[in-house]
């Protein structure tokens, strides 16, 4: 039987992830549930003692290295057992030792009949090296597992393959490779199989660049396209780790070969804008949005992006509908509720705001832009003055920098007649470059009043 790793799934990509303000098509797939698929530590003694001969981990990477030295080529494989299901669980059986002495046993004939060499690569890993083996037959070998897994009734195995010699590799990064191959079928669900590709380092390299190592993910994307020069989630990917570090340029020549790639690519048309707003003209970034947006893929930072461009230029009545799409498309994006709040506010629309910057909040209880907001808006309706006070007081906490929050703090204790307070408030914002000066000569006077003989009668 001829195994043949998994097409790539148009849903491996259905996950847009922002960073910066650019997008890539981020891979979530869900990470293995370790509780369910470790053996116990009776487990790997029961192997040990099954296979008194056989390294782990270090030991077991020396050993094979050393076997294959010599070879021109070989293939590695990494194969984990798959989570055990309730229904798997039998009185007086443990699943977890079955299922992975069974396999281990499989994995040990295997290598024997094809001049393999195993070993235990951690508490539910096992990895082997075939000498002389090409990928085709590291897959067959591959699947052979699998379907001896199968056929003694016990759980299922996940596995990942890679060869050598492949592009820049060297034979020590072959394991590793096989390794991200691994990662890369775990999207396929539990039983699969993928032999290291393009794909795998784009899935590596989105790893790397979610956990802020931006450099790891270019050179991930770039061995990528090695493999693969026309993967333009690669070309994208690479694009938005150049845009992130302010290269611009080469930004937007990753961008530019992606859609030229596929014109229909809306990230990469979105992206271009963003590189072209990003160097200040906004006008042709408006072209770029609009584009992306015409392709008929709906996406919520392109609504954001075009309605930031229409507020920007005092047009919030163009603005209002594309931060409403972008709230519709994505119901969690606090951007969108935010940008949506503060376009109501400029249009004198009150409740809306309050009720778009509420869903900010609760998205993100650390947005301060929304916080202050929410604060003033519910001190110019007289309504609950202790958490609007609560709210601009958290909102200068975040942002202390932020001459506005300072100022609407200020009205608000001004409000309340806590004057000393309030000034300060004011001085502050105007030190910050916010206008509070009519404000302080405003409670420097009911200061100065406060303290003058009969003054009480006086403001009453």
């Amino acid at each position: 039987m001829n195994h043949i790793p998994p097409k790539v799934s148009p849903n491996l990509y259905q996950n847009r992830s922002s960073t910066r303000q650019f997008l890539l098509y981020k891979t979530g797939s869900k990470p293995v549930d370790e509780t369910t698929c470790k053996p116990g530590k009776e487990v790997l003694d029961a192997l040990s003692v099954a296979f008194p001969e056989i390294g782990h981990e270090e030991d077991f990477i020396r050993q094979a290295m050393a076997r294959v030295e010599p070879s021109f080529n070989f293939s590695a494989m990494v194969i984990r057992m798959d989570p055990f299901e309730e229904k798997a669980q039998r009185s007086g059986d443990d699943p977890k030792a079955i299922g992975f002495l069974a396999a281990a046993k499989i994995v040990h004939v295997i290598c024997q009949t094809d001049g393999g060499i195993w070993g235990r690569l951690g508490p539910d890993l096992l990895g082997a090296y075939f000498p002389g083996q090409s990928r085709t037959s590291a897959l067959n070998l591959a699947g052979k597992i699998q379907q001896a897994c199968a056929a003694a009734g016990k759980n299922t195995v996940s596995i990942g393959i890679a060869d050598y010699p492949s592009i820049n590799f060297h034979k020590d990064q072959i394991l590793d490779n096989a390794f991200k191959a691994l990662d890369h079928a775990a999207f396929f669900g539990p039983g699969s199989m993928v032999a290291f590709d393009a794909v795998s380092l784009n899935i590596s390299g989105d790893i790397l660049y979610q956990q802020g190592d931006i450099h790891g993910a270019i050179k991930e994307f770039k061995d990528g396209l090695l493999l693969d020069p026309s993967n333009l989630n690669l070309h994208n990917s690479l694009g938005v780790c150049y845009g992130a570090l302010g290269a611009y340029d080469r930004a937007r020549e990753e961008f530019e070969t992606a859609a030229g790639l596929d014109a229909t690519e809306s990230l990469a048309i979105y992206n271009i804008g963003m590189v072209t707003l990003l160097t200040g003209d906004k006008d042709r970034a408006l072209d770029y949005f609009l584009k992306a947006r015409s392709l008929g893929k709906d996406i919520s930072e392109v609504e954001i992006q075009i309605g930031r461009i229409y507020f920007a230029r005092d047009c919030p009545e163009n603005a209002l509908a594309y931060f409403e799409n972008a709230a519709r498309l994505n119901p969690v994006s606090n951007p969108a509720f935010r940008y949506l709040g503060e376009c109501c506010l400029r249009l004198n629309q009150s409740e809306s705001a309050l009720q778009a910057f509420k869903k900010a909040i609760k998205i993100n209880p650390g947005d301060a832009v929304s916080l202050s907001a929410l604060g003033h808006l519910y001190f110019c309706q007289g309504r609950n003055l202790e958490i609007a006070q609560t709210f601009c007081e958290q909102s200068v906490e975040i942002e202390p920098e932020n001459g506005l929050f300072r100022h609407r703090l200020g009205q608000l204790h001004l409000g309340r007649n806590r004057l000393e307070d309030a000034l300060q408030a004011f001085e502050k914002a105007e030190q910050l470059g916010h206008d509070s000066h009519e404000f302080i000569q405003q409670v420097q006077a009911r200061l100065s009043a406060c303290s003058t003989p009969g003054a009480e009668e006086t403001l009453n």
